[in-house]
């Protein structure tokens, strides 16, 4: 058992996906890896660029060569976990789908980006929404291959192949290929590593939507800084200031108590961060505010001087500072930070179930140096003295 912010006491649940449950069998979903089986039917063909590009989310942009080819693959799958158990479980396993498959580039590098696809069954909608595959449930059929019987065609020279695709009672696509001989490749449209946008709407009236898409960073220049950032977001920096003297500057409990650092409401990729104002608001009453344009370092700057040392990885957050006038606040305290661009964030503050426990470790203190931090270190404005370190 477990306790949430209330204090309540709830039941442990289990499962990698939806529905979780104590024992996690209900999942829709096996953990991760996703193990994989099946017959491809793929039909390459060139439409117009503009028509691909205009599926091209930013910062996509259509392949510099042969920019308007498309594949449409028809998929017989079979699926499972790593322990297999799917299989012996056929409805958990087997599925159909159809998809449609772009090439786009991003940051110098061809990618490959599945801009529709439809499925028949839940647990392959759930894996690829999660995957940030656009998956809409719909009838797929294929003719399967079998090496034996006339009921099914040879994969050989004269085998004769059809998909087709039906979606809200509408047919949408239906194929026919004769094989005439072995290819070199299996083409090239779905030859190159997937681009994916995991599209999370807010469901907060009026907040900002969310795209999330992410490259490892290490060792990269400042100006190309902006090709490795997934989108902005807002921080509310909470910090437990009473530890300050005991963590002497490292600040790991300060910062790093659980439920400090809330972010959200979403994250917007095309933001520009300059010349933004940021608010803070404490109950309503204004408590910070400042720009973007007097941060010492800008955002760019920040993360090359990270990643000289640091790999950043996809879903990686920096926190890239706060303007002046930080104010301690307690339980039943409303904070809301707000962004030029980026929405409004609103945290509550409670007590926590459980006070910190006096019997081990360092215990929090209420230093002066502490008690001056906590209230934004304006030691001149309070017109106190400043702390004197021995």
């Amino acid at each position: 058992m477990g306790a949430n912010d209330l204090g309540v006491h709830v039941g442990d649940v289990a499962g990698f996906f939806y529905p979780r449950t104590a024992t996690g069998r209900a999942s829709l979903l096996p953990a991760p890896p996703w193990h994989y089986s099946g017959d491809l039917l793929t039909v390459e063909y060139r439409t117009d660029p503009a028509r691909v590009a205009e599926l091209l989310p930013a910062p996509l942009a259509p392949a510099p060569g042969d920019p308007g080819a498309v594949a449409l693959i028809w998929a017989d799958w079979q699926s499972c976990g790593d322990d297999g158990a799917e299989l012996l479980d056929p409805v958990r396993a087997q599925y159909r789908e159809c998809f449609a498959v772009v090439r786009c580039s991003f940051a110098g590098q061809v990618y490959s980006r599945c801009v529709f696809i439809w499925v028949d069954s839940d647990f392959a909608l759930a894996r690829g929404l999660h995957q940030g595959y656009p998956k809409k449930l719909g009838s797929i059929h294929q003719t399967r291959p079998h090496p034996f019987g006339r009921a099914a065609p040879r994969i050989a020279p004269g085998g004769t192949f059809a998909g087709t695709l039906a979606a809200a009672d509408r047919r949408l696509a239906q194929a026919v290929v004769t094989l005439r001989e072995e290819a070199e490749t299996n083409g090239f449209v779905n030859a190159h590593a997937m681009a994916h946008h995991r599209w999370l709407p807010s469901i907060e009236k009026g907040a900002p939507d969310a795209i999330v898409i992410g490259r490892t960073c290490r060792n990269v220049p400042r100006a190309r800084a902006g090709e490795y950032i997934a989108g902005y977001t807002i921080a509310n920096d909470f910090g437990l200031h009473d530890f300050r003297d005991t963590d002497a500057g490292s600040m790991l409990r300060v910062k790093g108590s659980d439920t400090m650092a809330p972010l959200g409401p979403g994250l917007v990729t095309d933001w520009d961060f300059r010349g933004k104002r940021l608010a803070t608001y404490v109950n309503g009453r204004l408590a910070q505010d400042g720009s973007t344009d007097e941060m010492h370092w800008d955002v760019h700057y920040l993360v090359a001087d990270i990643a000289r040392t640091i790999t950043l990885c996809p879903g990686d957050v920096l926190l890239s500072g706060t303007p002046a006038g930080s104010r301690p606040v307690g339980p039943g305290d409303v904070v809301d930070v707000e962004v030029d661009g980026l929405g409004r964030l609103t945290n509550r503050v409670i007590e926590g179930p459980v006070p910190v426990s006096a019997e081990l470790g360092a215990q929090p203190s209420e230093s002066e140096e502490v008690v001056s931090t906590a209230l934004g270190g304006d030691w001149e404005f309070r017109g106190i003295r400043p702390p004197i370190r021995t």
